[in-house]
């Protein structure tokens, strides 16, 4: 996905936060010293998706020290990385080769960029830029290597360099093949590390690779996340180096580690959980350091003795340090925080402005271009961060909409009229003739000033678009991709008519809305988003983009809400009944309705109307991400929204159980929510007894409707303990297929929403749409289920009344399957079959589960060929106590057949085998999914074999089928879901050929895995683990979600 812009003027408006355009001005510290560090500034800009490319951008240059911004999107790896000669340039197969070059900026822009098992190098260079960039998994040994075993290296005579906002991670140390993540040797001096996240790895860096390598540094190092490192944090060896406001998390043997010489002035940084995080170690050649204002919190020391002269237990200054610049301390309490919501790649380029707030950067000297040279890149849009042609911020308020009462023509009717994209109304659509070579325009009749765009699509078919001054001819913006709502800034213009061109698509496209707005206000420092799309491309990006159907990812609450309540302003807190605030696309008054027990659904001051509260309630809980993104609920944007709330005092009389067959029956819009004070304490909830009634029913239990309706009572009254009551009453007895008892049918637009409700459903559960012998006789569409707590009454094989929690089926269409709990069902959790399709199944917890998620019943089944789901940031538990009656048959997630399935970031704890199978030719794409055993229930005397021989038969059923595991591990654990990093097992099974399913989905998911998809290992699972099931924190899927390093950072939860 590309955005191109034209206008030079604005340039860092529409290039937008996401990429360097919003960083700071300048970097702070010792890369500000020699000269300073401008990177390319005053250069062209070129675009690079592969590390060829790169490497052409520096050997086409006239000359080496000629100024280029190397704008970079896409995954870079060694399978498009090649050398390239030129006089300009010094490069090399298999690696990023910065080398005997000058003024240069390589800056990660749009979706992204990842240097995947890539490093950069950077030898002999100068005044160099390295921004908003992800290196993982760089290897000296196996295969493939790069770069010595360092994500980025530099060495012999390299000046004033500035890394920031970067993500810099390994899988394991020295024995897995990986050496350090940000090394400086022989000569590298006048360095700035900043608002850089640096994980998994043996080795953080160092400055000085050897005692007689004297003459590197300094360096400052600031508003970095050290976590999960062994050591060297850095490594200083004769050199001076300054760190602040920095966050270090499990340091494993040591951290800073100044010696022979080394100077380290260490300032209000937070370390925590961590082993000797400062001292001079494994010498007897002393360092020295400076402390001030740091937070110790759960360190451990070493005693004092030869080559151990850790600073602590109690840190004291042993030198003192003059830094020779300016710059600002947040107060160290508040660094985790701050940290958590700017450091890294993809994260908005925000910063901390001293004072324990975050705020965005300006345009920014590395990426602004005094030559107005072309860029370009690709983002969803956002009103924040950037400048227009005015010089003001991007607008916040959008104003009246100037298409309503204008006029608009166009080059072809296939349907609909030209006016339909300026009346307001997303039911009315114009649509081309063909799907090339069109035009639709809005036009005044004189010259009319704005400055931004939106563009709404009904459907996904645009690919290639354009917008044109008319009048002039020039063009504005261009871009790839519209979908549901395109948000473009660009900067103050003023014109009579302004032309939307398409240039191609997949099919003749349908336009809703081509809306002109001129804009006001400031977003300010904690709105991140604002509007983007669900599959396009524009200006002016955050890294979190928000739909006109409420879809975030997590970074606009890092930005706006990252901190704990103690520390935030904004009424932010870390339970998981509230979440972060303020976002831009929730009012106050929504949030409180959304977060707050003692509001009820109606009781809002604001919010008066079904359509009013329904709408909250959608954009609150955010957008699926994958194959059910488009799943709308019962949420009708045209305003036919219905709120339903279920109560134990219905004013007809009915039982809770007959409201909800009610409420979910027929295919009219209706969200469905649960009393907030009736349903404050825990509610059984159990469908059997709409049934009860029933003669039948009653025969078979031996009893009356009462002792059905009351089954407790029925076991009291026929000597049931209460402890096999359920098994009894429910598997037993009502185990006959020719009872009428039935999975709960759900009709059309239903949203079934269990929020701040403590009910639960016993048995059973829903079935969304119906079919009969393989063919579906009801297709429902548009249904969520979220944030609802099942329970069964343990699993039967084959029970007659076949007690799914979840059934899609009869080629129902656009659902997500979102945050709730499964606890010991007596059937699948949530079952696929006869062509259900277009299904997002996220953040569920599943618990003692013997069968998750069957996807097609039968092998002869054709239709199943059309079944598509997303599986990701799951929770499948087994518990220790149940391992053993279950571990051998924990299975189905799923059993598939001809079918498709993407599964990412799930976690799994105590699986023992055969966890998927795969037949009839379907397709599995695992990626980034783990899987940990307690190591109690190991086997074999030898723990590489019994680690070895359940990575092996985790996903060995798959011969029938195509099937793809990248980055998916195993590991032996503690009881809490503590991996030990010490061995790893990683899934390599494969059959036949599975593609890239990411590109079934629209931008906008896209996008959102590209910012939120983490490795397999320790943080994965404990994001998974805090978010999971319906009662775990707020998602990034939300935007009232965190960030999910804030999430990590709330603490460990409790994980079985």
């Amino acid at each position: 996905m590309q955005f191109e812009l034209k206008k030079s003027a604005v340039l860092s408006a529409l290039l937008g936060s996401v990429m360097a355009a919003g960083a700071t001005a300048q970097p702070i510290g010792y890369a500000t010293l020699n000269g300073g560090t401008t990177g390319g500034a005053g250069g062209s800009v070129v675009y690079a998706t592969t590390g060829t490319e790169i490497h052409a951008a520096l050997c086409n240059r006239p000359s080496s020290d000629t100024p280029v911004i190397i704008h970079v999107e896409g995954t870079i790896n060694h399978g498009n990385t090649s050398k390239v000669s030129g006089s300009s340039c010094n490069t090399a197969d298999g690696v990023i080769e910065i080398k005997d070059v000058s003024n240069v900026s390589l800056i990660g822009v749009g979706n992204g960029a990842l240097f995947d098992e890539l490093g950069i190098h950077l030898r002999n260079a100068s005044n160099i830029i390295l921004q908003n960039l992800h290196v993982r998994n760089v290897k000296k040994s196996g295969s493939p290597t790069s770069n010595g075993g360092d994500a980025i290296g530099m060495e012999s005579n390299v000046y004033n360099v500035w890394g920031d906002h970067l993500t810099l991670e390994a899988s394991g140390g020295e024995s897995e093949g990986y050496d350090a993540l940000f090394d400086m040797k022989a000569t590298t001096k006048y360095v700035t590390l900043s608002y850089s996240i640096l994980r998994n790895s043996g080795r953080g860096g160092l400055v000085g690779s050897s005692d007689s390598d004297d003459n590197n540094g300094p360096v400052t190092f600031h508003h970095n996340l050290y976590e999960n490192i062994n050591s060297r944090t850095p490594l200083l060896r004769h050199a001076t180096a300054h760190a602040f406001n920095n966050h270090y998390s499990g340091l494993v043997s040591s951290g800073m580690n100044p010696r022979i010489g080394g100077v380290m002035k260490a300032e209000n940084n937070y370390f925590e959980n961590s082993k000797d995080p400062l001292g001079t170690f494994y010498t007897d050649d002393m360092g020295y350091w400076e402390v001030s204002g740091n937070v110790w919190s759960n360190i451990t020391w070493s005693p004092e003795g030869s080559d151990s002269h850790p600073a602590g237990p109690n840190p004291v200054s042993t030198t003192s340090l003059n830094v020779p610049y300016s710059y600002q301390l947040s107060d160290a309490g508040c660094v985790p925080q701050i940290v958590a919501a700017t450091a890294g790649a993809n994260n908005g380029l925000l910063v901390d402005d001293g004072n324990c707030e975050v705020t965005g950067g300006g345009s920014s000297s590395s990426s602004s271009s005094s030559s107005g040279g072309t860029s370009s890149s690709s983002s969803s849009s956002s009103s924040s961060g950037g400048t227009g042609s005015s010089g003001g911020s991007v607008p916040g308020e959008l104003g009246a909409n100037l298409s309503i009462g204008a006029g608009s023509d166009g080059s072809s009717k296939g349907s609909g009229s030209y006016g339909d994209v300026r009346d307001g109304d997303l039911g009315s659509a114009w649509q081309p003739s063909s799907s090339s070579g069109e035009r639709v325009s809005i036009k005044w009749s004189s010259a009319t000033s704005f400055n931004t765009v939106i563009i709404r699509e009904n459907g996904d078919a645009v690919q290639n678009w354009r917008l044109v001054n008319n009048d002039t001819g020039v063009e504005l913006a261009s871009g790839s991709g519209i979908g549901s709502a395109l948000q473009v800034y660009l900067g103050d213009v003023s014109m009579s008519k302004i032309n939307l061109e398409i240039d191609s698509a997949s099919s003749a496209p349908y336009i809703a809305e081509f809306e002109v707005y001129n804009a006001t206000g400031d977003v300010g420092s904690s709105s991140s988003s604002s509007s983007s799309s669900s599959g396009g491309s524009s200006s002016g990006s955050s890294s979190s983009s928000s739909s006109s159907s409420g879809g975030t990812s997590s970074s606009s609450s890092s930005s706006s809400g990252g901190s704990s309540s103690s520390s935030s302003s904004s009424g932010g807190t870390s339970s998981s009944s509230g979440g972060a605030f303020p976002s831009p696309e929730v009012s106050t008054a929504c949030y409180t309705l959304a977060t707050d027990p003692n509001v009820n659904w109606r009781d809002s001051s604001e919010l008066d109307t079904d359509q009013e509260i329904v709408e909250c309630l959608f954009k609150t809980l955010g957008r699926a991400v994958g194959y059910g993104e488009n799943a709308m609920g019962g949420y009708d944007p045209n305003g036919n929204s219905k709120l339903t709330v279920i109560t134990k005092n219905d004013s007809q009389g009915r039982s809770v159980e007959q409201q909800l067959l009610d409420a979910v029956t027929g295919n009219e819009p209706n969200w469905i929510v649960f009393d907030k004070f009736d349903f404050a304490t825990e509610t059984e909830i159990s469908m059997h007894r709409n049934h009860c009634a029933d003669a039948s029913v009653q025969a078979a239990i031996g009893g009356s409707e009462a002792q059905c309706i009351d089954y407790r009572q029925w076991c009291a009254d026929n000597g049931v303990s209460a402890a096999n009551c359920a098994v009894e009453f429910f598997n037993d007895r009502l185990n006959d297929k020719n009872l009428p008892i039935r999975n709960t049918k759900i009709g059309s637009h239903k949203t079934l929403d269990g929020r701040m409700s403590n009910g639960y459903f016993r048995f059973n559960g829903f079935a969304i749409g119906a079919d009969s012998s393989g063919t579906p006789t009801m297709t429902s569409e548009h249904v969520i289920l979220t944030h609802l707590d099942f329970r069964g009454a343990g699993h039967t094989e084959d029970h007659g009344l076949d007690p799914d929690m979840i059934r899609n089926t009869g080629a129902s269409h656009d659902i997500w399957i979102h945050k709730n709990t499964f606890d010991t069902t007596g059937d699948a959790a949530f079952d696929v079959k006869v062509g259900a399709y277009d299904i997002t199944i996220s953040f569920n917890k599943l618990i003692n589960v013997k069968r998750a998620a069957l996807h097609g019943s039968s092998d002869s089944r054709t239709i199943n060929e059309q079944i598509r789901t997303t599986m990701h940031h799951n929770a499948f538990i087994t518990t220790d106590d149940s391992y053993s009656s279950l571990g051998n048959t924990l299975r189905r997630i799923p059993l598939i057949r001809r079918g498709t399935t993407h599964m990412f970031d799930n976690f799994f704890m105590n699986y023992r085998k055969d966890i998927l199978s795969v037949r009839v030719g379907a397709s599995v794409l695992w990626e980034d999914n783990m899987f940990l055993m307690n190591s109690i229930h190991q086997e074999k005397d030898d723990v590489v074999q019994a680690l070895n021989e359940r990575g092996d038969e985790l996903a060995r059923d798959v011969d029938d089928g195509n099937f793809r595991s990248e980055g998916s591990k195993v590991w032996f654990s503690d009881a809490a879901c503590n991996l030990d990093p010490s061995l790893v097992y990683e899934i390599a099974n494969a059959s036949g050929s599975v593609a890239d399913l990411k590109q079934d989905y629209s931008q906008y998911s896209r996008d959102v895995i590209t910012a939120e998809r983490r490795p397999a290992g320790q943080a994965l699972a404990d994001y998974v683990i805090a978010t999971a099931g319906k009662n775990g924190e707020i998602p990034f899927s939300s935007p009232l979600g965190y960030s999910q390093d804030y999430v990590i950072g709330l603490g460990e939860v409790a994980c079985q």
